[in-house]
């Protein structure tokens, strides 16, 4: 029974249109690195970069292209947390709308374990996207250039984990809350932008406006760490310890509000 409505749980989020639109911006990446660009090593050194068939850039032409492709990267992130947010936030409140949902209870298996379920199978879905992208632009930089960028899978998939974790459990709680999906859909939103905001100018300040900044969760500076990770190699920081306070106590009090609710 937990198994299946887990696959099912996957199944839904796959098939959300922001998902599937997601998908299809990863893969029109992908075939772009293997169609559109061409890369030109000496040893394991980077000489030159051709886009699209035009003449290689080299020299300063070369890091032209590479604080552009670093602009592409974060800019390519943020939509992908738009899609994302928009993708997952609705889940919760279409399972309190499901007609099925009091027959699924009548089952062996407890609110708190159906919610839990829920939220494992929205990380687990892009758990399996982010996995299969890394791995399609690891190979395919692999026949490029004939260099194996491992490193570049583990911010690929953990980076986004860190954020569905979280935002899955907010719209979890916000969905038990307001049973309203382009309320939560919003509110996520906010969070998203107005936290990072807010953090960034907690962090400029030493007095007791700081603490506002333990109000919202720590992921402009969980995005930075992966980021650097990312583009340079190497982070620039550590992840902050209290990012998993905050789904915990997300999905704590969603699970002990669901537990009361009259469905």
């Amino acid at each position: 029974m937990i198994i299946a409505y887990l696959g099912s749980t996957v199944r839904q989020t796959l098939l959300q249109p922001a998902i599937i639109f997601l998908v299809i911006l990863q893969a029109a990446t992908v075939v772009f690195f293997v169609f559109g660009v061409s890369f030109e090593y000496r040893g394991e050194t980077l000489i030159s970069i051709s886009l699209l068939g035009m003449e290689p850039l080299t020299g300063h032409g070369l890091l032209i292209a590479r604080q552009s492709f670093d602009h592409f990267i974060r800019l390519g992130w943020e939509v992908f947390k738009f899609l994302l947010i928009i993708g997952i936030a609705p889940s919760f409140v279409e399972l309190l709308k499901d007609p099925l949902l009091s027959i699924v209870l009548t089952k062996k298996i407890s609110r708190a374990r159906l919610m839990l379920m829920r939220w494992c199978g929205i990380v687990l879905s892009v758990g399996i996207i982010q996995a299969l992208y890394a791995t399609s632009m690891v190979l395919v930089l692999l026949f490029k250039t004939s260099v194996l960028s491992v490193s570049f899978i583990i911010p690929v998939i953990l980076g986004p984990l860190a954020y569905v974790i979280t935002f899955a459990a907010l719209a979890c709680l916000l969905g038990i809350l307001f049973e309203h999906a382009t309320g939560v859909t919003v509110v996520v939103l906010a969070v998203n932008y107005i936290g990072a905001f807010v953090e960034s100018v907690t962090q400029q300040t030493e007095s007791w406006v700081r603490l506002i900044g333990y109000l919202f969760p720590p992921l402009a500076t969980t995005e930075k760490f992966f980021l650097d990770t990312m583009l340079y190699g190497s982070p620039d920081g550590i992840l902050p310890e209290r990012l998993v306070v905050y789904p915990i106590a997300y999905l704590t009090l969603a699970i002990l509000l669901f537990r009361q609710k009259d469905l």
